[in-house]
């Protein structure tokens, strides 16, 4: 079969089709684990702060040296 007439076949445009259709959901549903899981370390990140706050005596100081360190140990995240 050639390019052209398996292009026009309409059984492999619905499987094309639902090829799409999967690839669209799978993408979205990575997306939205990819953003459950940074709330969630976010979430346990202000906690971890918090509480090393609590405990130690560094005050609010320690937030923006943190801030400073990790954007050297990983400058590619914002």
């Amino acid at each position: 079969m050639t390019a052209s007439a398996l292009f026009a076949d309409a059984d492999y445009q619905a499987w094309l089709k639902q090829i799409k259709q999967r690839i669209s959901v799978v993408r979205v549903g990575i997306a939205l684990a990819v953003n459950r899981e940074l709330i969630r370390f976010y979430w346990d990140l202000g906690g971890m702060i918090a509480a090393k706050q609590a405990e130690s005596q560094w005050g609010d100081k320690v937030v923006p040296q943190l801030s400073h360190d990790l954007q050297r140990a990983f400058p590619d995240l914002k």
